[in-house]
């Protein structure tokens, strides 16, 4: 496919359009939160349902309680750390290494973290006194799951909205706080 001269019209007059509503409005957005509160002109929740609105379902279905749904979403999580060291050598030269495992249940159903290193090194004195010294490491990891369990279920919202959730509403906090009262 290729572009026309009326395509390229339109795209130019697109990109002008927009870069124009930003430089118009630049003077208003000094920080973030201008930015993704509208200056706390409009409250966050209309931000947020508009951005992510997986989040929110729809208006008209009645949020409903499942029996035992803390206990049938989270699990116990486990941590197995190992990890075996050899070290020896001589007063001219020595070497070293290591080896470690790590395997990490989450607290969400099908959330894990396993992480396998390995570690060599060596140096030795050389006859004219200079000391040359060498160093390898090589890690593998596999995650599965979510950051801390999150984003398990289709539609859950991502670790970006979730921590810029957290953030917005610990600064709305922070801000009550400060307020005389």
């Amino acid at each position: 496919m290729k572009l026309t001269f009326i395509d390229w019209t339109i795209m130019v007059i697109y990109f002008v359009f927009v870069l124009g509503i930003g430089f118009a409005l630049k003077r208003y957005m000094k920080t973030s939160t201008d930015f993704f509160l509208s200056g706390r002109s409009i409250p966050a929740w209309i931000t947020y349902k508009t951005a992510y609105p997986e989040m929110f379902p729809s208006d008209s279905v009645a949020y409903r309680a499942y029996p035992n749904n803390v206990e049938d979403l989270f699990r116990t999580g486990m941590v197995y750390e190992n990890s075996v060291g050899f070290q020896g050598g001589d007063s001219k030269s020595s070497v070293a290494a290591t080896l470690s495992n790590v395997s990490h249940t989450g607290y969400v159903e099908g959330s894990s973290y396993k992480r396998s290193n390995l570690g060599l090194g060596a140096q030795t004195k050389l006859d004219m006194g200079l000391t040359v010294r060498g160093n390898f490491s090589y890690s593998k990891s596999k995650q599965t799951g979510g950051y801390f369990g999150e984003n398990q279920v289709d539609g859950a919202a991502s670790l970006f909205a979730r921590s810029m959730f957290l953030f917005i509403l610990s600064d709305i906090t922070r801000r009550q706080e400060a307020l005389p009262r």
